[in-house]
């Protein structure tokens, strides 16, 4: 794989790791029934995601999104139509500084990549003014 692909392998998984991140941050009050409650509705809580990346063989990386196995956390809220007879409802097992320290690395990622797509663009332009 050339520079500029794998350097757009890389941009396609910032992004999606960003898009991941705010969906989850977006997701965080989302809740629902605890696993233990009889759940007639069939709602469920969100289940935050995560990105798994692995190498290419040929350069780049792949990328892939993927349901966490953190499980949903206990909360009190009496208030909730989810609530069991404890008054408990299950939220999804989001970190928000975590997410926001995810969204800044894939920025920065985004960011390199870029770099990298434009510094090897450059150098194509070079080389064929030069045999032009």
């Amino acid at each position: 794989m050339d520079a500029i692909g794998t350097a757009l392998s890389g941009i396609r998984a910032a992004t999606l790791r960003l898009d991941v991140s705010a969906n989850n941050i977006a997701n965080t009050n989302s809740t629902g029934p605890t696993p233990a409650s009889a759940n007639q509705s069939g709602a469920q809580v969100y289940q935050p995601l995560s990105v798994q990346q692995s190498p290419l063989q040929n350069g780049g990386v792949s990328a892939q999104v993927v349901r966490s196995d953190k499980p949903a956390v206990p909360t009190y809220d009496p208030a909730s139509p989810y609530a069991d007879a404890q008054d408990m409802i299950a939220s999804p097992d989001v970190d928000i500084v975590s997410e926001m320290i995810d969204q800044l690395t894939a920025k920065l990622t985004y960011d390199a990549n870029l770099s990298v797509m434009k510094t090897a663009d450059e150098m194509q332009q070079s080389l064929i003014r030069r045999w032009a």
